[in-house]
């Protein structure tokens, strides 16, 4: 297990603060494992403002890119008053050799005196959740929970079904990311205090370089490629609205897949689309939205989605599955537009309605979602909300 660790920039006078009496900032011990990281980058320097926060990252072992390194991160914390702690884990989550570390972890996390201990750690980390437990006081201890009730045909979902089970009747506090996904966890355990902030931050990767007038419609799809997204749906419509308006649009379709052949042959007119399958650098994120007209999201099943969050943060608005998960970031037909579920004639019928769609309608949708982000969803409107919630826990 490797560790780093980096002083915010105010540590030394935030330490002398807090040896006095008056208007001494309270000690939050946040903790973060990668995968989580774009949740929380943008919420954790604001509250830096109202707390003295000591950030706790934890870069699982596994294969594959990391979102957010090491320099990003000190990056994004440069100018706030954050202390950065690095952890690269040695052995992945299934391998019992993490238990030792994740001991070292939290006695670690004992010795920073929280006066709250907040985590955002996947629940594939099982053994953190356990050792959680063992180590931490329940009553000054909130974890998040991104999927109370997981996707159908998510990686793990067995396992990860019962870590979340555990999560629900072990500990007192737990945040959520949507409204549906509180009133799930308030059914299955009635005493557990169920938080929501009001879901994630809009997810801002950098200004676009490219962000002219656009020559033709262009509907994005972005994000990892699995069968509860319902990339065929899409497919399937833009095969039929080519049909009719070949030169008017173009579908980028851009993320992993680990089986790209089952949707290609799908595809009867390749000539419709723009495709980028594999990783996409986070680099390439802003201009991939401010080239798009639309990103649309025929999703299967929903808690929160991150792409729909990059997407109102580059003031881009969604097509999306008329499931109750997005019912509370769209209002059909003012701010985006809702199809039925699993229909691609009805999403069909959307993408030609979006085509004809004269300049000032267009304007007029983006008009109306720019002042739903404004009075909803943004980082200060969410941290505000993070703050109340740690305040009232704090002081019970």
């Amino acid at each position: 297990m490797e560790f780093a660790r980096r002083l915010g920039t105010q540590g030394a006078k935030l330490k002398n603060h807090r040896e006095g009496v008056i208007g001494v900032k309270k000690t939050i011990v946040w903790v973060s494992s990668d995968g989580f990281l774009d949740t929380d980058a943008q919420i954790v320097p604001k509250l830096s403002a109202s707390f003295n926060i000591k950030w706790v990252i934890l870069y699982l072992k596994r294969d594959g890119n990391k979102a957010y390194s090491q320099q990003d991160i000190e990056r994004i914390c440069l100018n706030s008053n954050v202390d950065l702690i690095f952890i690269y884990l040695k052995y992945k989550q299934k391998d019992v050799r993490v238990i030792f570390s994740y001991y070292k972890i939290f006695s670690m996390i004992q010795g920073l005196k929280g006066d709250l201990i907040f985590s955002d750690v996947t629940q594939a980390c099982l053994f953190f959740h356990l050792l959680a437990k063992l180590f931490l006081n329940k009553n000054k201890y909130i974890c998040s929970m991104h999927d109370v009730v997981l996707h159908k045909k998510f990686k793990n979902s067995f396992w990860i079904q019962r870590v979340n089970n555990f999560m629900i009747k072990t500990f007192s506090n737990v945040l959520v990311f949507s409204q549906v996904q509180k009133e799930i966890a308030e059914q299955r355990n009635s005493k557990i205090n169920t938080y929501y902030a009001g879901g994630m931050c809009l997810k801002d990767f950098g200004r676009p370089e490219r962000c002219g007038k656009k020559d033709k419609m262009t509907f994005l799809f972005f994000g990892t490629i699995r069968g509860n997204k319902g990339l065929v749906y899409l497919l399937e419509a833009g095969n039929m609205l080519y049909k009719k308006y070949p030169d008017k649009f173009t579908i980028k379709i851009a993320g992993h897949c680990d089986n790209w052949e089952t949707y290609q042959s799908v595809i009867k007119h390749p000539e419709a689309f723009d495709f980028k399958i594999g990783f996409v650098d986070n680099r390439e994120i802003p201009d991939l939205f401010a080239e798009s007209s639309y990103l649309v999201l025929p999703y299967l099943d929903v808690t929160q989605s991150g792409p729909l969050m990059i997407a109102y943060n580059y003031n881009v608005p969604v097509i999306a599955s008329n499931l109750p998960g997005f019912h509370e970031y769209i209002d059909d037909k003012n701010t985006g537009y809702l199809f039925r579920t699993a229909d691609s004639f009805e999403l069909y019928r959307i993408l030609e309605e979006c085509v004809n769609l004269d300049e000032t309608g267009y304007m007029s949708i983006k008009n109306n979602l720019s002042r739903f982000i404004e009075n909803n969803l943004t980082t200060e409107a969410i941290a505000f909300r993070y703050a109340s919630i740690f305040n009232k826990i704090m002081s019970s």
